[in-house]
């Protein structure tokens, strides 16, 4: 008997190549870290998954930047929903957009 899992996602994900993007801890107010540098795996209307170097607290706020410094430069904000430890020195981190 086969089993499987059923899709919760109701947004299409767009597999996003592991493109890299910059990656900044939001505060309420400000940008509270220096930008780091994380791979975008996918993304959708409501989240994101990326792969980052360091692991990242629920309920964390992030910005993302797509193509910094470029003319078509785009930014969106997530709350960090889930973070599962790939190594010591890896991590999928998944956000929902708001």
């Amino acid at each position: 008997m086969e089993s499987y899992q059923e899709e919760r996602r109701r947004s299409i994900r767009v597999d996003m190549e592991s493109e890299t993007v910059n990656i900044a801890i939001q505060s309420d107010v400000d940008v509270i870290t220096k930008p780091a540098i994380a791979r975008c795996i996918d993304l959708s209307r409501k989240g994101a998954l990326l792969h980052c170097q360091q692991a990242m607290p629920l309920g964390t706020l992030i910005a993302i930047t797509f193509n910094a410094g470029k003319e078509n430069q785009n930014s969106v904000k997530g709350q960090v929903c889930r973070c599962i430890t790939l190594d010591d020195q890896s991590f999928h981190v998944a956000l929902q957009l708001i």
